[in-house]
C-alpha cells in the first residue's frame, strides 16, 4: 500500500516503510517470497511532533 495515497497517513506518520523496486510484484513468484523491495525509507525526526 503507498501511504502517501491514504487520506489521513503520511510516510512520516511511520518509523520505517518498505520501497518496493516498482518492478516486481510481492506475488510475481508463486507466493514465494523474494526481494521485490528497493530498501526501507526511514524517518527520525530531529524534533518531536
Amino acid at each position: 500500500m503507498n501511504v502517501a495515497c491514504v487520506e489521513g497517513l503520511s510516510p512520516f506518520d511511520f518509523a520505517e516503510v518498505p520501497v518496493a523496486n516498482s518492478i516486481e510484484h510481492p506475488r510475481d513468484h508463486d507466493g514465494r517470497k523474494r526481494a521485490a523491495l528497493a530498501g526501507v525509507l526511514r524517518f527520525e525526526p530531529i524534533e518531536p511532533r
